[in-house]
């Protein structure tokens, strides 16, 4: 499998993840249901291992390519990369201490599609802007 076909898996991964989740926040008894928080949870790692994995593989890749813009594309993904991980990680801490309540919790619940959004956001820029300069 390449590099290319990985990371383009992870992302479908996390974006059919982002799929479910996205409709049982919507419904009060199945935010408090525990598999929802376990799905939350796997959610996070996809996100964190899937960013630690291109900034492992893809950067080192770009980086040494100054001439033809790559470099550009690289330095932009890795500050947002270095953003959507304080992202994460400030809702991680705010959010999922246990135990948690998610009942009626408009603030929860504008903040988790708020981080949706910017995932698929990224996994979209990720699809037009990065895939298309690998090699493999």
């Amino acid at each position: 499998m390449t590099l290319k076909t990985e990371l383009k898996s992870e992302n479908q991964k996390i974006a059919d993840t982002i799929a479910v989740l996205s409709h049982l926040i919507n419904h009060n008894e199945l935010r408090s249901n525990p598999v929802f928080c376990d799905l939350l949870k796997q959610f996070s790692d996809s996100v964190n291992d899937h960013l630690k994995h291109e900034g492992r593989s893809v950067y080192s890749e770009l980086l040494p390519h100054k001439e033809n813009g790559d470099y550009e594309v690289a330095t932009k993904f890795i500050n947002n990369t270095n953003m959507l991980t304080k992202i994460l990680g400030d809702y991680a801490k705010h959010w999922c201490k246990a135990p948690r309540n998610f009942n009626n919790d408009e603030a929860f619940i504008d903040e988790t599609k708020e981080i949706f959004h910017l995932v698929t956001e990224r996994i979209t820029l990720e699809q037009d802007k990065l895939f298309p300069l690998l090699k493999n």
